[in-house]
């Protein structure tokens, strides 16, 4: 939620909402939500026999079967090393209370002296 929110409290309402197991749930069946980050929808009869479908092409089985040794991999590129070390570094400070604009702002300049 963005801090400028002038309704935080509907945005959080929304939030809960819209990452319900329901919603998720719902939005899994319809086809509209692939890769569901919950585990409720991933158990749930209703989606896997929705998956099961023949046009799916045994889409759980192998999700199933490769999401342990799945990786994110990026194009790899000069710096980019860097700027995620740097951007990890300020998320954990961010984490632990550090003030979030001053911290990005700080993040940017070390990114972009680095280029």
């Amino acid at each position: 939620m963005n801090a400028a929110s002038q309704k935080k409290g509907a945005a959080w309402l929304f939030i809960q909402w819209g990452t319900s197991k329901q919603v998720e749930l719902n939005g899994a069946i319809a086809g509209k939500l692939v890769n569901s980050p919950r585990a409720s929808t991933w158990s749930d009869k209703v989606w896997l026999d929705y998956a099961a479908k023949p046009e799916f092409t045994n889409f759980v089985d192998t999700f199933k079967s490769v999401q342990d040794r799945a990786a994110l991999a990026f194009t790899p590129r000069v710096g980019f090393a860097e700027a995620m070390n740097a951007w990890a570094v300020a998320m954990q400070k961010m984490v632990n209370g550090a003030d979030v604009k001053a911290t990005l702002a700080d993040l940017a300049s070390e990114i972009r002296s680095s280029m």
